[in-house]
């Protein structure tokens, strides 16, 4: 009897040394996507890169006014720094608000051949609803929103959203015309490439006019893209957005701060 207890220890340690042995690696190849089997596009947030204004309750903490920031993961660039970028797809739309002072909201969206500004009056640069020949508390923006890979850190990229509205759509107009004016040349002669052959930079710029303070998105190239997994991946992203496989949702305004001392540009 007192023979055979060495033996179940023996055992027990071949279990454990057979455990131990497992690739890691190979294992969770082998077993990609365990867990998500249920999960569709539809059940993804794409993550936003938002410009801070000074009042976005998704802010991260120690931010200053114009840095950019993820909505998700909280990272944060400073204004004079900024993040590289890569376009990939773009997509136009008017999106109808409760005015800030009814207490805010969103109503509703519009594609962007819908006449809906038609039935606007302009007011203090908003495009404010009239009914029945009087002007309503709501009011219909335009929206430039931007589908990109960012530079999460050197040479890796990540799928965002970017929404340039309000005094930041004559940025997105901006874009698209650096964007439609590149041209490269081919073997039957110059054309313009796709809108991800090219990275840029985009940063914030605090404005200040009176006692408001804003920010403001300013978009210059930097460089082609030269790697081919990259190219290969915004490529994917632009055509899930065609597909209509990402969502576009509308970003809402931040209410404007005023400025009460030189460190205003503080969360």
């Amino acid at each position: 009897m007192a023979k055979a207890k060495p033996k179940k220890k023996a055992v027990a340690t071949a279990k454990t040394t057979e455990v131990a042995s497992i690739n890691i690696g190979n294992f969770l190849e082998d077993n990609a996507g365990d867990g998500s089997q249920n999960v569709s596009t539809n059940d993804l947030e794409v993550p936003r890169l938002k410009l801070f204004h000074g009042n976005a309750e998704d802010a991260p903490e120690d931010i200053r006014k114009a840095d950019i920031y993820n909505s998700i993961t909280k990272q944060v660039w400073k204004k004079d720094d900024g993040v590289r970028v890569i376009p990939c797809a773009f997509i136009k739309q008017f999106t109808h608000w409760k005015g800030i002072e009814a207490g805010g909201g969103f109503l509703g969206s519009y594609d962007a051949s819908s006449d809906i500004l038609t039935k606007t009056k302009k007011v203090e640069a908003k495009d404010m609803l009239v009914e029945g020949g009087e002007l309503t508390d709501e009011y219909i923006r335009t929206d430039g929103n931007f589908f990109v890979l960012y530079e999460e850190s050197a040479n890796v990229w990540k799928p965002a959203q970017l929404s340039l509205y309000s005094t930041n759509f004559k940025k997105a107009k901006l874009w698209n015309t650096m964007i439609k004016s590149q041209v490269l040349q081919g073997s039957k002669g110059p054309f313009n490439p796709p809108a991800y052959a090219f990275i840029y930079s985009i940063k914030g710029v605090l404005k200040k006019k009176d006692a408001m303070a804003w920010g403001l998105w300013e978009i210059t190239l930097d460089e082609q893209v030269k790697d081919g997994q990259t190219l290969q991946d915004a490529k994917m992203f632009s055509q899930s957005v065609t597909k209509g496989e990402v969502v576009v949702k509308p970003e809402a305004e931040e209410r404007q701060e005023t400025t009460a001392t030189d460190d205003s540009d503080m969360i």
